[in-house]
């Protein structure tokens, strides 16, 4: 539950504000200030604020729970079939992508537009294209759509990138006939792992830190910006404000990123990534100048600070994979305050954790959670997993896979 006051004018004076006494203690009310104008100087609240304790008043504070409002629970199963790799905002809905799997059992590319109550409204599942296909990455452009990801083309070797363009006109995808929608040039055993926009070129990154272009209008190829790299493995990538590129990734066995301006000629010799902690980046955050790699290292969650050099700041978390904290970490994300959430699995729950800007954990009935699903029937007893996390405002919303099938949630404070 949440008490919430917005003033527009700021022309009135809050002396209290009460919860209902016959609210019990696991309902974890909270208060929250809206402030939607001010003084070029400061913002002032008075008053006294008290919970249900003494204790309870700073430990309710901001507690995340399920949000109602999306899909009557907080959470949905979009398709009893396949997994969601790719989660971005759509207006007041979602873009949601990955696979799901034919009567042959192959994986076929998926994306599928969602409202903000957790419906589906849009579906485009990929019958045609090679043996199998999957989306990895997604790229808002107004009504343009891009998607990445990697399709079986049969040959050898038979992994190539798959690059798709849709247009959402009034709700409803379409794929876009105009652009290559299974990708070009083959370049081997890749796949996408991100998407960016660069004047009038695509940039896409590969699951081995090469970085090329290609045309956003019809998809034809334009250049290699940064070569196949035989041993580093790439997992994600994001635009910095300055336009170069940020991968994460792996090499030599270490936590590896890599930064690549898209608008400088192509190096004359290979670029190797830097390399950090024993482990894995397996995604990567910006905020302003600063980088934040988060993956595995020794069998602890772990988040770098880097900065715009990728030169270590500091190691701001490092906490051993158990089921008390996570098994499995796979998405970063940092909110308006600077905290730090990280999707994953813990046992067989999708879970959520949150630390201050300086990688401090308070306390775990506020910053972190674990979200079920039902088992079977109909869906396996795989693990739930949270494999992308975004912010919708002050909500947060989590998409990944519960056992055989799609599976999405969404908190707020």
């Amino acid at each position: 539950m949440g008490v919430y006051y917005s003033d527009s004018n700021c022309s009135s004076s809050i002396t209290s504000i009460i919860v209902p006494q016959s609210l019990s203690a696991a309902t974890s009310p909270s208060i929250y200030f809206k402030v939607t104008s001010l003084s070029a100087t400061s913002v002032t609240l008075n008053g006294t604020f008290t919970g249900l304790t003494t204790a309870s008043a700073a430990v309710n504070i901001n507690h995340l729970v399920l949000d109602t409002t999306f899909n009557s629970s907080g959470k949905t199963i979009p398709n009893s079939v396949g997994e969601i790799l790719a989660l971005e905002k759509y207006g007041d809905g979602y873009l949601i992508a990955g696979y799901t799997k034919d009567s042959n059992l192959l994986n076929r590319a998926y994306l599928a537009l969602l409202n903000t109550a957790g419906a589906v409204t849009s579906i485009f599942i990929d019958s045609t294209t090679g043996n199998s296909s999957q989306i990895n990455s997604i790229l808002v452009d107004g009504s343009d759509i891009y998607v990445g990801g990697f399709a079986d083309m049969g040959g050898t070797p038979s992994l190539d990138y798959y690059i798709s363009k849709f247009n959402l006109v009034l709700g409803a995808l379409s794929l876009n006939t105009d652009f290559n929608q299974t990708g070009t040039p083959d370049r081997g055993s890749d796949s996408v792992i991100g998407l960016a926009l660069n004047n009038s070129n695509l940039v896409v990154i590969g699951n081995r830190f090469e970085v090329e272009l290609f045309s956003s209008v019809n998809g034809a190829y334009g250049s290699n910006i940064l070569p196949v790299l035989s041993g580093p493995i790439a997992y994600k990538a994001v635009k910095n404000s300055s336009g170069n590129i940020i991968i994460a990734g792996e090499a030599n066995g270490k936590m590896a990123a890599l930064s690549v301006n898209p608008n400088a000629p192509p190096p004359s010799s290979p670029m190797n990534p830097s390399e950090f902690n024993l482990g894995s980046a397996n995604s990567i955050a910006l905020q302003g100048n600063n980088i934040f790699l988060m993956g595995t290292s020794e069998g602890k969650l772990t988040v770098l600070k880097l900065n715009s050099s990728l030169v270590l700041v500091s190691t701001l978390v490092s906490e051993l994979l158990q089921n008390t904290v996570m098994t499995q970490a796979n998405d970063i994300i940092l909110d308006s305050a600077g905290n730090i959430l990280i999707a994953g699995t813990t046992s067989n729950q999708m879970a959520l954790r949150r630390y201050q800007p300086n990688g401090s954990f308070i306390n775990a009935s506020i910053n972190s959670t674990t979200i079920s699903f039902p088992s079977p029937p109909p869906l396996s007893p795989s693990p739930s997993v949270a494999n992308r996390i975004i912010l919708d405002g002050f909500k947060i919303v989590l998409g990944g896979n519960v056992g055989t099938g799609m599976g999405m949630a969404r908190l707020h404070p």
